[in-house]
């Protein structure tokens, strides 16, 4: 079997893959699909070609999905994760994957794919396998990397039992990455590569195929110590659990009746555009009336006289409101807040029971909660993965991502309580610090936020010219 086979679940998850990517994507693209999104409303019709072209254009694709998406990868980095990282891996805090991506940018990425999709994997992996990595290569910029890799990445994996523990034992990796065959130093080609992992009688190997059938390399993966990987350093990712299993996506409910709602746009613009402009209908009138009085058309507005003949009757013809339509709209948008998106009822019109409101929200909560988590499980892991290849400590290795998605937003009254409370000694510093970080105002730890007052006052002192002639004290019996 060729290296580029894809597993027969990640096939059967592709297609619904594709539709939340298109709903994330835009209007663009998703009109860019055509009649994937949106089927022709007549295909007997001779002039069905041009009409669809209207029908599509007069469609309106409202992005509800997206900025759901946004908004709720936003609670979870309300405040920025806390990362300790031994003494030799201190570098990755800053570039994590060797391509300037830092740990908080990296998680956020992989939390982009893992709250829409439910799947995805961090990679341990280091630019040159060798038997020893002394204190000069790592001083020299040698570090080991931490890699994303989406959910279509991740092509075929095998999971097997291994002693007394299930252990992954093949894994493989697609990539693309730029070539300039063509010699034109302005073009570049883009290929397939495949990286592809296996454990076999305790030994991980790695080999490297671009294209389908070219063997580029073919190691064995080494710690510092010169000793071969008895785990392939890779690290699933999903909405559920971290195992090798395909979770369900978590936004999948919504990007489907996203587009639904786009068909039923669609048809609620087809009618306002066929029959919503009013129309007047004469009766009573002769050919030679209209062909003596109207030659040069019907006048009408709010300055024009139409003459009637005797019995001439003139009415306005205006279409009622399409309302079936534009309530299938309504539902699904009542649908799409059920499941998060409350952003697209700005006016508020969807009443909702106060037990139903704390049910949905507990149920964001649990979604983010459980991801979360399992983001920083499998962060943690690849991080000790990659500790083992420059021989650092992985039991040194902590990340804590937020786990509080309630901002609660202070007014400057409340501030300005809580600082008299603060000032009255009546409340200490920590207190006064966690309401404001709750908040969203300060981001650093108290820890951090005492070091840069002191280093502020530190720093005011420093700059404060010194008066050369102070005035002397008043001795106590004198007024000032």
């Amino acid at each position: 079997m060729s290296v580029t086979n894809i597993r027969r679940e990640l096939s059967d998850k592709l297609p619904i893959y594709t539709i939340i990517e298109d709903a994330l994507a835009g209007e663009v693209t998703v009109k860019s699909k055509g009649k994937n999104y949106l089927p022709e409303p007549m295909t007997h019709d001779t002039s069905s070609t041009e009409r669809y072209a209207s029908y599509l254009a007069r469609a309106v694709y409202y992005n509800v999905i997206k900025p759901t998406q946004e908004a709720l990868v936003g609670q979870l980095f309300l405040r920025k994760p806390k990362v300790n990282l031994p003494e030799l891996m201190t570098g990755m805090e800053k570039d994590v994957n060797g391509e300037g991506l830092d740990i908080e940018q990296i998680i956020r990425l992989a939390t982009n794919h893992v709250l829409p999709y439910g799947r995805g994997g961090f990679l341990a992996d280091f630019p040159m396998q060798q038997a020893e990595v002394t204190r000069a290569d790592i001083d020299n910029g040698l570090q080991p990397t931490v890699t994303f890799y989406a959910p279509w990445a991740i092509t075929n994996w095998r999971v097997t039992k291994v002693g007394k523990k299930q252990k992954l034992t093949l894994l493989v990796l697609k990539e693309v990455y730029e070539t300039r065959e063509s010699g034109d130093e302005f073009s570049t080609d883009l290929k397939d590569r495949y990286r592809v992992y296996t454990l076999d009688a305790g030994v991980v190997t790695l080999r490297v195929w671009e294209d389908e059938e070219k063997l580029v390399s073919n190691t064995l993966l080494k710690d510092s110590d010169g000793n071969t990987f008895d785990t392939i350093p890779f690290e699933f990712i999903g909405s559920e659990n971290n195992d090798a299993e395909i979770d369900e996506p978590p936004l999948y409910g919504l990007a489907s009746l996203n587009i639904h709602h786009y068909r039923n746009s669609a048809d609620y613009e087809e009618s306002v555009f066929l029959v919503g402009q009013p129309t007047p209908v004469y009766s009573g009138l002769t050919q030679d009336w209209v062909d003596n009085n109207f030659k040069g058309g019907v006048p009408f507005g709010s300055r024009a006289s139409i003459p009637l003949p005797e019995n001439g009757k003139a009415i306005l013809l205006q279409a009622e409101p399409n309302t079936l339509a534009y309530e299938a709209m309504t539902h699904k948008e009542e649908q799409m807040i059920a499941i998060g998106a409350k952003i697209i009822n700005s006016r508020q019109t969807v009443e909702r029971k106060e037990a139903e409101i704390q049910i949905e929200a507990a149920s964001q909560r649990s979604v983010l909660t459980t991801i979360k988590d399992n983001l920083q499980k499998a962060m943690i892991l690849a991080l000790q993965h990659a500790a083992k290849f420059v021989g650092s400590n992985p039991e040194e290795i902590d990340l804590e991502l937020n786990d509080n998605f309630d901002l609660t937003s202070m007014t400057a009254e409340e501030i300005r309580w809580l600082i008299e409370l603060y000032n009255g000694k009546l409340v200490p510093f920590g207190t006064v610090h966690e309401n404001l970080r709750r908040s969203g105002i300060v981001k650093n730890t108290a820890e951090e936020s005492k070091a840069e007052i002191l280093a502020d006052l530190d720093f005011v002192k420093s700059v404060t010219p010194v008066d050369p002639n102070p005035k002397p004290a008043p001795a106590a019996n004198q007024k000032a």
